[in-house]
């Protein structure tokens, strides 16, 4: 009966609704405002939303949109306990740790959510739906992996092989695919007009270069209708070809397509049984349909067999064992080929801080075998440090006190350890050049030693990197290789990647690319206690166990110190373009709104201070970014009526802007975050100038988050913090000495229900304690 919309706001672009909300109907009461719920299963007209949070679901047009976690914002949550807990903020900024984040894919073991919040997203303006033929599986995966290298990023890249073709053909959702086609594709391309026709002809030659024998584009919404219901309905038409179906869900390295579609079909082939392929073919997820006669006692038998052969070479691969359906008891035994035996313990003890009875949804997601008491197995003794890591990775800091370089997650693994074993307290830094060097410690641990570029994979858009490497470094290596990481986190350039995604700081292409979250993948990280975390992996979409990288980013290091990411990287754009206007700060907000009311599909869009930009005025900066013809389209569209005149700024002035943004907040001693909704931004400047100083002032009016620095006094701030609180705008202390940070915490108070969790997980993480972290502050909020 939980099956109400509560709220739809469509100049916020949020709903809020409850689990029961069919994922649909979501869609179909967003549509009169211009909007639409991207995360689109094909069992998108019965599956509920509920369910969708609980596996993140995905579907055909979350390679563009992303899944159902990068759409949720927060969520009322009743606990096993029966107590509530309300996770994330409206506006999308977590307030405190990312619980939201990490309750999204939790398969039902850590509660029920009661109320969702969703991100909306405008409706294109144009969609261009094409359908290609192939004469084989491996060609098609080719054109895929070329589209994709070209910088091009369709709403969707679909695949279905001759097998499920033939089925769709022969059943009541016969959908006009060739049926002698050996593979087909379905692409669809979607935002402003001109940018969908110069898309539209770059795809259509590279599907021609990859071997397709045709491409014809739908005429009419109701042939579009018609392509996609022959996709989505495509499980279904698997009773054509056998009474019982097997859908299994992977997902691999786009690179590996072929060569993994090619040894599915030497699976079935030993085993005697037919495989349909429909799948997410531009990211990779697989869904092999094992169809057969469950009467058949042998013939189950085989498919069971073959399910766990499918599941080996995916792994082998590069993947994981699922990309959207979870793992449930199904794939419960599987999660060893993944996971190693520290982590699966890890990701039990994370399910009894939310479960301590462990009665939500049980036996699911990890064997219960390896859910023994977490850390109940003592760390082997630790030699002292320089017998741990060698004379040269021991030193002393600028305080006096011992400094420790491991080169490797053992390494970290062996302080971390010996650290908790003697009572240490540890201060963790990247390249220094964030956070004061002053927390009080008795041991400084530094990842500058951790760095190593692991890996590249431009085919694939993927790196894995130590956490020592700086994104300065990482962006050389990407732009030789012709990819792009797309973050630009305040601070200098030589920040390290580890800094990043601990403070969980995000600049100007937040507005198009989204927070730090939203480009991890996966990692390691090493706990308190000195045992070394695995979660996610290095494919693109990952559902397998529960997501604790999201502790980690922005966690301030309270939860482990990141010894390795796996990031998500995109094509290097072909052409970037930034646009400035300089004015009076009221009418560069309208402006700004005016864009957004225009759907401009910006990768940036930063109102700074003048302080902030190194100008006499407060300035609206704007930055374009993709092909040569989306960017020429959107900038015309930015600069037509514009209420204050554009300068289109040369690349070594446009370099320079944005490097003044990224400097801005190491202006003053002291930076914060807040989550504000676009339509507040003015009035949260008023409130800061008023009540802290004008200080430098970055804000972003598309996604809302507001960043400024100064100084202040601590109860000064604190006062602040109350204010915002009770307008319901979440404040992170970014950064600041010590014992600022000390008083206030970073985060200070937190929502209903959520401060048990946080205290419960640091202790799991972090027993002793041994990292010097400051989440909560020591005064009251």
């Amino acid at each position: 009966r939980l099956n109400r919309i509560v709220a739809l706001d469509p100049a916020r672009r949020r709903a809020v609704v409850e689990p029961g909300v069919v994922n649909a109907q979501l869609s179909e009461a967003a549509l009169p405002h211009g909007l639409l719920y991207a995360p689109d299963p094909s069992s998108q007209t019965a599956c509920t939303l509920g369910g969708n949070v609980a596996e993140n679901a995905g579907g055909p047009h979350c390679l563009k949109y992303g899944v159902t976690t990068n759409h949720v914002v927060a969520l009322e949550v009743l606990l096993p306990d029966g107590t509530l807990a309300q996770l994330g903020s409206p506006q999308g900024e977590p307030w405190g740790p990312d619980l939201a984040g990490l309750f999204v894919g939790s398969e039902g073991m850590f509660g029920i959510a009661l109320q969702i919040t969703l991100r909306l997203e405008p409706l294109p303006a144009a969609i261009r739906t094409l359908l290609a033929d192939f004469p084989t599986v491996r060609s098609a995966s080719e054109a895929v992996s070329a589209i994709i290298a070209a910088g091009i990023v369709p709403a969707a890249l679909e695949m279905m092989d001759q097998a499920c073709i033939r089925a769709v053909e022969a059943s009541i959702y016969a959908a006009g695919y060739p049926v002698d086609a050996g593979a087909i594709l379905l692409v669809e391309l979607d935002g402003e007009p001109a940018a969908v026709e110069g898309e539209s002809a770059a795809v259509e030659a590279l599907l021609a270069r990859a071997g397709s024998r045709s491409v014809r584009a739908a005429s009419s919404p109701s042939e579009r209708a018609r392509l996609w219901q022959g996709r989505k309905k495509a499980f279904g038409a698997m009773g054509r070809i056998a009474p019982d179906l097997v859908v299994q869900d992977a997902v691999v390295p786009r690179s590996a397509l072929p060569a993994v579609l090619e040894r599915i079909d030497r699976i079935a082939a030993e085993y005697r049984l037919t495989v349909a392929n429909v799948f997410h073919a531009g990211d990779g997820n697989l869904h092999p349909n094992i169809c057969y006669d469950g009467r058949d006692p042998d013939l189950t038998e085989r498919v069971r067999r073959a399910g766990g052969e499918i599941m080996a070479v995916c792994v082998e691969a590069g993947g994981s064992i699922t990309g959207e359906h979870g793992v449930g008891s199904d794939k419960l035994n599987y999660m060893p080929m993944i996971f190693d035996a520290e982590s699966l313990a890890a990701m039990c003890a994370v399910r009894r801080v939310f479960d301590p009875d462990q009665r939500a949804n049980p036996r699911k997601v990890v064997p219960v075998h390896y859910c023994r008491e977490y850390g109940r197995v003592g760390a082997a003794p630790r030699p002292d440090l320089p017998h741990a890591l060698g004379e040269a990775a021991v030193e002393q800091d600028g305080g006096g006190r011992p400094r420790a370089t491991p080169e490797s997650t053992d390494g970290v693994a062996q302080v971390c350890g010996l650290a908790h074993a003697h009572g240490w307290r540890v201060r963790v830094e990247g390249q220094g050049t964030w956070m004061p060097p002053d927390a009080p410690a008795d041991l400084t641990l530094t990842t500058r030693g951790l760095a190593r570029i692991v890996e590249v994979a431009p085919a694939d858009l993927v790196a894995t990197v130590e956490a020592g490497v700086s994104l300065a470094a990482l962006q050389r290596e990407l732009e030789a290789q012709g990819a792009w990481l797309a973050l630009d986190p305040p601070g200098r350039p030589e920040r390290s990647l580890g800094s990043v995604v601990a403070t969980g700081t995000a600049g100007a292409l937040r507005h198009g690319f989204g927070p730090v979250r939203d480009h991890i993948l996966g990692g390691t990280f090493v706990t308190g206690d000195g045992r070394a975390i695995r979660a996610g992996g290095s494919v693109v979409k990952n559902v397998a166990g529960y997501d604790l990288t999201k502790l980690q980013v922005g966690g301030f290091g309270a939860f482990g110190v990141v010894t390795q990411l796996h990031l998500r990287l995109r094509a290097r754009p072909a052409e970037r373009v930034t646009l400035m206007a300089r004015g009076e700060r009221d009418r560069l907000t309208h402006q700004a709104r005016a864009l957004m009311e225009r759907r401009l599909a910006a990768s940036a869009l930063e109102l700074l201070s003048p302080a902030a930009a190194a100008e006499a005025q407060w300035v609206l900066a704007l930055e374009i970014t993709g092909t040569d013809a989306a960017v020429a389209a959107e900038a015309g569209r930015a600069t037509e009526s514009a209420e204050v005149p554009w300068d289109r700024l040369e690349p070594e002035r446009a370099a320079a802007l944005w490097s003044a943004a990224s400097r801005a907040p190491l202006g003053g001693d002291i930076t914060i975050r807040l989550g504000v909704f676009p339509d507040g931004i003015d009035e949260i400047i008023d409130l800061l100038e008023e009540r802290l100083d004008t200080g430098l002032v970055a804000a972003g009016p598309g996604r809302g988050l507001l960043r400024w620095s100064g100084a202040a006094d601590p109860e000064t701030l604190r006062t602040f913090r109350r204010i915002a609180a009770e307008r319901e705008i979440p404040l992170t202390l970014e950064r600041a000495p010590w014992d600022f940070r000390h008083a206030l915490g970073h985060f200070g108070a937190y929502r209903e229900g959520v401060g048990r969790l946080v205290a419960r997980l640091r202790s799991t993480f972090d027993p002793a304690p041994t990292f010097a972290v400051a989440l909560e502050g020591t005064g009251h909020d």
